[in-house]
């Protein structure tokens, strides 16, 4: 997908050559039903103990920020 393009439920129904087939209520049901997964994959994660804490999750992207040669944010 080339800059400044915004992938829309419209645009993927274009490129899957789906757009004359697909509904607006097709679209919702589709965004509703990902919207479930990925709260379930969370709630899954977290009952098994994968998460990260604010400062983990801080600490990391500092790495990550220092590997990179990105020099820390400013914070105000």
């Amino acid at each position: 997908m080339s800059e400044g393009k915004k992938l829309t439920p419209e645009s993927i129904g274009k490129q899957s050559g789906l757009d004359d087939e697909i509904t607006d209520e097709d679209v919702k049901q589709i965004e509703e039903s990902y919207f479930k997964q990925q709260v379930n994959r969370g709630v899954e994660a977290m009952t098994h103990g994968r998460v990260l804490t604010h400062a983990m999750l801080k600490k990391g992207i500092e790495k990550w920020r220092k590997s990179v040669g990105r020099p820390r944010r400013r914070t105000t």
